[in-house]
């Protein structure tokens, strides 16, 4: 028998959910702890498995994502002389399982989709990539059809089984968390942007702050932004609602790393930086 890598006790079910084989190459098993049976679900590459087990809304199913078979590079031949194809990369990379907890059965509800974002009731939402047609004018004038890859946000209702797009197309996600999702988009210009919070209850989007250089992260029901340039930009923080906008750190590349009580940034510009640990009200650092 393959080496067992993770095992999960599925509670009231009398089912233990487990992955067999290594890194790269898993498959998903059932074993009813009644009979001791073994039910082999899905062969395949399972991604965030290891991670992360999203139960459903109704406690009889689970959800898991299962990693795709690589697709050939596809080439494109445009351009003049067709001597520089354009390669189409692969950016849907995961399915989306569910897993009837009654009968063992695993049914795929999302083909394809670039990775899940974070659940909240009913909900699990992800990111997808798509091609859309898009209308244009060539160098004659006259108006022609090409494909462009565009990303969405969208949500899975586990009750309903519906799939609904969210927020529009090219929004810059940052994440979701407690019913609400937070992302930011260019606006007027593609220099800067405007960051904005979604209620997933009312389906409204707020404006959090305009004119931010880029939003980093949500810790702690505040999210993490940069206002400034390329070359001069200051970490703030601001809550989910609005309140409390707090200019933690100036001068600030990105942020490395977080825990419990401090985040670790990374200060200065090019070649000219340092390591930073600071609190997340910028009242202490190391």
């Amino acid at each position: 028998m393959k080496k067992l890598l993770r095992g999960a006790l599925l509670a009231a079910s009398a089912l233990c959910l487990i992955a067999c084989g290594n890194q790269e190459d898993k498959e998903i098993k059932v074993i009813n702890l009644n009979n001791n049976k073994v039910v082999s679900l899905d062969a395949g590459k399972l991604g965030c498995y290891d991670k992360k087990v999203i139960w459903g809304a109704d406690e009889k199913s689970i959800y898991i994502k299962k990693r795709l078979d690589a697709k050939p590079a596809v080439l494109d031949n445009k351009g003049c002389g067709n001597k520089n194809p354009e390669v189409k990369v692969q950016l849907n990379n995961f399915s989306l399982l569910k897993l009837d907890l009654a009968t063992a059965k695993a049914t795929t509800v999302v083909k394809e989709l670039v990775d899940i974002m974070d659940n909240y009731g009913d909900y699990i939402f992800f990111t997808q990539s798509r091609e859309i047609n898009k209308t244009v004018k060539n160098s004659k004038g006259k108006d022609v059809v090409e494909k462009e890859q565009k990303s969405f946000f969208t949500s899975y209702n586990m009750t309903t089984g519906s799939v609904e797009d969210m927020l529009g197309e090219d929004v810059c996600l940052v994440g979701a968390v407690d019913g609400s999702v937070v992302y930011s988009k260019y606006s007027p210009v593609t220099y800067n942007m405007d960051l904005y919070v979604y209620n997933v209850e009312s389906k409204e989007s707020a404006l959090l702050e305009n004119n931010i250089y880029e939003a980093m992260a949500i810790h702690d029901g505040k999210v993490l932004y940069t206002v400034g340039s390329f070359y001069k930009r200051s970490l703030f923080s601001i809550k989910l609602d609005g309140t409390e906008r707090t200019e933690i750190l100036l001068n600030v590349e990105k942020i490395q790393w977080f825990d419990k009580n401090w985040m670790y940034a990374v200060k200065g510009y090019s070649y000219n930086t340092t390591l930073i640990k600071i609190s997340y009200d910028g009242k202490k650092r190391v």
